[in-house]
């Protein structure tokens, strides 16, 4: 007769007040996933079944969209996501050639990121 490993388990609402033992895995029986235990947090740590991986992967439509991905603004740039970080970012950028229509005396590059182009 083969041995059979029977683990603790309860419900989602259960989970969300347990703090199980370091180390310990229980079963959350509404989600049919299990939950890993460090001793400290409470709730634990669910697994993602390979069902809602899949899903996730396959989905095309905005599971990824940059508009749903957040984005901790920093620097220069205020965006909280990161299609309004590409978005600001465009607007502010420079022009990525300048026609120059006389002779240039000399030219230096400012520790603030701009160009400055000397003409006689």
């Amino acid at each position: 007769m083969a041995k059979q490993l029977q683990l603790r388990g309860g419900t989602t609402a259960q989970h969300s007040t347990f703090t199980g033992a370091e180390r310990e895995i229980t079963v959350d029986t509404d989600k049919d996933t299990l939950v890993v235990h460090d001793g400290t947090t409470v709730g634990g740590f669910p697994l993602a079944r390979e069902s809602a991986l899949t899903a996730h992967i396959n989905d095309t439509t905005d599971a990824h969209a940059a508009s749903a991905i957040t984005n901790t603004p920093a620097g220069n740039v205020a965006a909280t996501t990161v299609q309004a970080a590409i978005n600001e970012l465009d607007t502010e950028k420079v022009a990525k050639s300048v026609v120059v229509t006389s002779a240039i005396t000399s030219v230096t590059f400012n520790a603030d990121g701009t160009i400055t182009i000397v003409t006689p």
